[in-house]
């Protein structure tokens, strides 16, 4: 199949879809306009790729021919071209939005759990590996990083290649538009109960074991999800609960009025846990300037230890941080108490 044809019928069949209205998405962002409702035009279609109109300098959506254990797939998804031309030389604009879509994946570390990334050097494609930040030494003139699926041309359905595009929407448009995070969210104004957990199971190998640990992250998430339920009541309990300066809360409950930010690690140690999701729920909490929640709980499934009651109790003394932590037992759905 070319490629032509697959830029063809997706943008037939993307009027049904978020993606179709990337054109006009980008009109309301500054300095950008858009001559075009389709998404790929005869100017952005060549023989092995593809990418939107107007795509050139900035994050783009990309379609494109690529051999992955020695057979020809369809790749899907979005992209930094570092490649310079003779009609586009300079590619430095590209790199402060290479540092926001490092930004928006930080805050949002399992945005894209059922995703991949990899990139070109040269004519070298490295493994598939787990979404993560840019690192430096994959930003260099020259190389293609693309964060996306692929698909073996037999089993192509383009309505699910469209769907998987969508989810990707958001961080096109926070990488693009323009310089300003979006404003907090206003505690608890926005809250809307409901469980929107990504899946827990997937048929994809090669990388399993950073796929593992998202996968674990989304069933121990369901899990705390059933067991706040119970606690708390279903009308008052949101997973995830997103907010709109590009944060993402494992789980939120709405309680007294105030809401408490629930922060799951899957690290092997309490103390580990607390390590990585400290400093992450306080910025969900209070950045840059904000009282987003009146309780931060960072849950694992393993023991706290005496260190542990012991280090919290310092935290809460010296600071009045009201930070705690609890264990999860995924087999039996349980949350134990507080420490």
């Amino acid at each position: 199949m070319e490629i032509k044809s697959v830029a063809v019928e997706l943008n037939k069949l993307s009027c049904t879809h978020a993606i179709g209205r990337l054109q006009e998405l980008r009109t309301q962002f500054p300095g950008k306009t858009s001559r075009t409702h389709k998404i790929f035009t005869k100017s952005t279609i060549f023989p092995d790729y593809a990418f939107h109109d107007g795509g050139r300098h900035e994050l783009q959506f990309n379609i494109g021919i690529e051999t992955v254990r020695k057979r020809e797939v369809l790749r899907y998804g979005i992209a930094f071209s570092l490649e310079t031309s003779r009609s586009h030389p300079d590619i430095s604009g590209l790199f402060p939005k290479v540092e926001k879509f490092n930004y928006y994946l930080r805050t949002n570390p399992n945005a894209f759990a059922d995703f991949l990334m990899w990139y070109w050097s040269g004519r070298t494609r490295s493994e598939d590996f787990y979404p993560q930040p840019i690192k430096p030494d994959w930003a260099k003139k020259g190389n293609f990083i693309f964060l996306g699926k692929w698909v073996d041309f037999g089993d192509l359905n383009l309505e699910d290649i469209l769907t998987e595009l969508d989810l990707l929407l958001p961080l096109y448009a926070f990488v693009e538009g323009g310089d300003d995070l979006p404003a907090p969210v206003d505690k608890a104004s926005t809250f809307r109960a409901g469980c929107s957990i990504k899946k827990i199971a997937t048929k994809a190998s090669g990388i399993a074991t950073e796929r593992d640990i998202a996968l674990r992250h989304n069933e121990l998430q369901y899990t705390l999800y059933q067991a706040l339920c119970k606690e708390y009541g279903a009308e008052n309990v949101k997973a995830p609960y997103k907010l709109s300066y590009a944060g993402e809360v494992d789980v939120a409950v709405r309680h007294d009025g105030s809401m408490i930010f629930f922060e799951i690690k899957t690290a092997p140690y309490a103390k580990s846990a607390l390590r990585e999701a400290v400093g992450q729920i306080l910025e969900y909490a209070y950045w840059p300037n904000a009282a987003r929640a009146t309780e931060l709980v960072v849950v694992a499934e393993v023991n706290p230890t005496k260190e542990t009651k012991q280090y919290l109790d310092n935290l809460r003394r010296r600071f009045g941080l009201r930070l705690f932590y609890r264990q999860l037992n995924n087999e039996k759905g349980e949350l134990g108490s507080i420490t």
